[in-house]
Formats: structure tokens, C-alpha cells, sequence
């Protein structure tokens, strides 16, 4: 595992969220905030497992969509 600072990690999700909730809003459309968290998620997976041979497990999204 990397010595990313676990402050640092959440921070860079939190700004993907929040930048990607203000682009869906505007945009009408979750597409903006799915590509924002996807791409957070792949960062955060590429950080933690930086010199590491073991490959992290994707984590299993629950969503509840209400239309």
C-alpha cells in the first residue's frame, strides 16, 4: 500500500462529488457525476495499490434510483 495520506484520498473524492453533482445538476443528467466518481474510484484504486502486486477488489456499488 502507498503512504497516501487518508485526508489527502478523501479530499480529492469529495472535490470529484462535489464537482460532479454541480455538472449533473446543470447538465440535467447523472452522466457527469458517474464519470466523476468512476474516475475518483480508478484514482483512488491506482493510489492505494502503488507498489503493491495485489490487486484491489472493485467495490459493489447499492444504489437506490428512484425515478
Amino acid at each position: 500500500m502507498s503512504d497516501a495520506e487518508p485526508a489527502t484520498i478523501a479530499a480529492g473524492v469529495m472535490a470529484a462529488l462535489a464537482g460532479g453533482l454541480l455538472l449533473a445538476r446543470t447538465a440535467r443528467s447523472p452522466r457527469p457525476l458517474e464519470i466523476a466518481l468512476d474516475m475518483a474510484i480508478e484514482q483512488t484504486r491506482r493510489t492505494l495499490s502503488a507498489g503493491n502486486d495485489a490487486p484491489l477488489e472493485t467495490p459493489k456499488l447499492v444504489t437506490n434510483h428512484r425515478p
